[in-house]
């Protein structure tokens, strides 16, 4: 049974997390939360001061000045660092905790600058967690290196909080810490220290100085940066140990090395991070509904998993997202495909050939009362998320004229004449006009890939045309191509550059696309991955 917090700890705790209600944000934090750095939206791209102070005006790392609480996700990747060694169920139970907490919301795509709110049922979440995860540490092969000897506070101030609470700490914070450590109970001690070390908000919440006082601060902020980026985490060991030698203090410092080492280390971890908020998947990463009896993380981990396949792979462009050689399953997903793999773990396998036809796009865009993907959602999708347009979608105060209109469509019309329909009405053209052509050319990709011959009106399915330059001969011939679009390709870079600087992706686009057109085409993902990091981090301009 574990031992019960002495009386005056858990007062400590709660003092703590009372200091810490309500939102968490730097005092210069932006005065306009729709983008790091402050004041207004994004600039001209003309503009090479831009909304940040990088190469084309694009934002930088540096600029974030807003910052949020841990996403699920990284919780785990934290506890799966933290943890290596530990008991398998004291393990299990920290893991466990994670499962209760309510995932962070997202602003825009990216999570960097959402507001944090931090009320008191968050605060007992991240109480329960802190002493699970104590009760697990006190286990592990990390806590046996740092307090095998009579140094544990010691060691755990100067190796482990710097890591964890990314900063180092102050001499008088130092030494409390240790004095604390040494007044606790023997019985208690160690499992009680770490109890107030995880229950800090320095622990749960990212939280840099938007603008570093030295060199070292500036570093730092970087490097604790990247590693969350690219592994949900701290920085591993080379990384920190460069920071610490000074050798990334210099402006024009080597990122190129730890960037590489990082995302080839952990190609999953990054893809699970960034591809479902790139791709509209965040929220239902966590979602608890599953379908068809297959969690809905499971579903939602399958195109992650395909693009860490890209990044592994290291030679294949983004296009291979979309037109897929192979899936990435495990049993469940296998079964709901109908392919026999072999075993329950997740493998590559031939199912749906595009992405559209994968379960987790089946979730996102079939609509219930037909049981068919929905071509206006499918090809608003594809303008705003793979090409990084911007589509202005009605205000709620047309809505009512949406509703008229709405009620006015012909019966018995298919579901292309009912769009045409609509494209003709000046209350709708505008907007279906930039978007209707796109989800009618992926009309033959039906729910897990099943190939569609005829619509629930029965009317036959038509997937040959054109869409703006492409000409296509089937909604699978029509993905090939618009993977391999320059516009695609370009739109990818400003993702992931978005990613990691916070910054507007359409913005990024715009920018990227005047400052070196057509330069991503057919560029490995992984190489993009990299070359957009840096791009973010250090602010030096493309070679492309």
């Amino acid at each position: 049974m574990r031992s019960p917090l002495p009386a005056p700890f858990a007062l400590l705790l709660a003092a703590l997390f009372a200091a810490c209600s309500g939102q968490i944000a730097e005092p210069s934090g932006s005065d306009d939360p729709s983008r790091p750095g402050g004041g207004g939206g994004p600039g001209d791209p003309g503009d090479p001061s831009g909304p940040g102070g990088g190469p084309l005006g694009l934002s930088l790392g540096d600029d974030l000045d807003l910052y949020s609480r841990h996403t699920r996700s990284e919780y785990r990747y934290l506890l799966a660092d933290l943890l290596v060694g530990a008991d398998p169920t004291l393990r299990g139970e920290a893991w466990r905790t994670v499962e209760d907490f309510p995932e962070n919301g997202y602003v825009g795509y990216y999570r960097h600058y959402a507001m944090v709110n931090a009320g008191t049922r968050l605060a007992s979440q991240q109480l329960a967690l802190a002493r699970a995860l104590a009760a697990a540490f006190v286990t592990s092969d990390l806590y046996r290196e740092l307090c095998s000897g009579a140094r544990c506070a010691e060691n755990v101030a100067d190796e482990l909080l710097p890591l964890i609470w990314r900063r180092p700490l102050e001499a008088d914070e130092r030494a409390e810490l240790i004095a604390f450590h040494a007044e606790l109970p023997a019985k208690v001690r160690d499992e009680a220290f770490f109890t107030r070390l995880f229950a800090s908000p320095w622990f749960h919440f990212e939280v840099f100085p938007p603008s570093p006082a030295t060199d070292r601060d500036r570093a730092r902020k970087r490097a604790h940066l990247l590693a969350l980026a690219l592994r949900g985490s701290y920085p591993d060991d080379a990384l920190m140990e460069a920071l610490e030698a000074g050798e990334l203090d210099d402006a024009d410092a080597d990122w190129e090395p730890h960037v590489r080492r990082l995302l080839e280390s952990y190609p999953d971890r990054f893809a699970v991070l960034f591809l479902p908020q790139w791709l509209g998947m965040a929220s239902l990463y966590e979602e608890g509904t599953p379908f068809h009896e297959v969690s809905m993380r499971t579903v939602m981990t399958e195109p992650a998993l395909i693009f860490a396949s890209l990044v592994e792979d290291g030679d294949q462009p983004v296009t291979r997202l979309f037109a897929l050689e192979r899936n990435v399953v495990n049993g469940q997903l296998a079964d709901l495909y109908g392919v026999d793999t072999g075993t329950a773990e997740w493998t590559p396998a031939e199912a749906t050939r595009t992405l559209f036809g994968t379960a987790a796009m089946t979730v996102m865009f079939t609509d219930e009362e037909t049981g068919f993907p929905n071509p206006i959602r499918r090809g608003a999708y594809i303008v705003n998320r793979l090409l990084c347009r911007s589509i202005q979608f009605p205000s709620s105060e047309v809505q009512s004229e949406i509703d008229r209109v709405l009620e006015e469509v012909p019966e018995g019309l298919s579901p292309p004449e009912r769009m045409a329909w609509l494209r003709e009405n000046p209350t709708c053209a505008s907007c279906h006009e930039q978007f209707d052509h796109h989800g009618l050319a992926l009309e033959e990709i039906g729910p897990l890939g099943e190939t569609m011959e005829t619509y629930y009106t029965g009317d036959p399915v038509v997937a040959r045309g054109s869409v703006g330059e492409l000409d296509y001969e089937s909604s699978v011939d029509f993905v090939a191509q618009l993977g391999a679009t320059d516009e695609l390709h370009t739109c990818f870079a400003a993702q992931v550059h978005s990613y990691f600087s916070g910054g507007d992706p359409v913005d990024a686009r715009q920018r990227l696309q005047s400052g070196a057109a057509g330069a991503f085409h057919g560029v490995p993902a992984k190489e993009v991955v990299v070359e957009m990091a840096l791009l973010a981090f250090e602010g030096e301009e493309t070679d492309r």
